[in-house]
């Protein structure tokens, strides 16, 4: 038997079943890409955190919640969720709605807006419709973030749904 066909046969065979591994480490590098860009942190600002900030009249006690921190195209976006709002809302039954899910803002945003931090928690609000609908919107460039401040976002809000 010629033992060069046979070495020749197994560089083959070591070569067809190194290829599922190659693409199974290409993955893991692009999936770890991914999730850097998802688990983001940042030095100031950190998904759980409660925060006061400049509210509008009549809203003093409203509060936002930092829901997600991800870094995309070079832009620091904090995700928040608001409550203890009063927006006049046509499809709500009382005609005022207490809250926002989500919002995407600029950092630079959130710092113009925050005073005070004034806890952290675990369990965040349920944001993830509003997040996924909106990244899907930005990833094919019909979506963006907000760069005024929070208590200018929730007016534009409300003017918004009441057109």
């Amino acid at each position: 038997m010629d033992t060069s066909c046979e070495i020749k046969g197994m560089k083959k065979n070591i070569i067809y079943s190194l290829i599922p591994l190659l693409f199974a480490i290409q993955s893991c590098f692009a999936q770890n890409k991914t999730m850097d860009e998802v688990n983001y942190l940042d030095d100031t600002f950190e998904a759980g955190q409660t925060w006061k900030y400049h509210t509008r009249t009549g809203e003093k006690n409203s509060t936002l919640t930092i829901v997600k921190v991800e870094k995309l195209r070079n832009d620091t976006i904090i995700h928040i969720a608001l409550s203890g709002l009063k927006i006049k809302h046509p499809l709500v039954k009382s005609g005022i709605s207490e809250s926002i899910d989500h919002l995407p803002f600029s950092k630079e945003a959130i710092l113009k807006s925050v005073i005070a931090l004034i806890g952290s928690q675990s369990q965040l609000p349920d944001y993830m419709e509003g997040y996924v609908q909106w990244k899907e919107a930005y990833e094919s460039g019909n979506g963006g973030i907000f760069s005024i401040t929070v208590k200018e976002a929730v007016g534009y809000v409300e003017q918004t749904m009441n057109k």
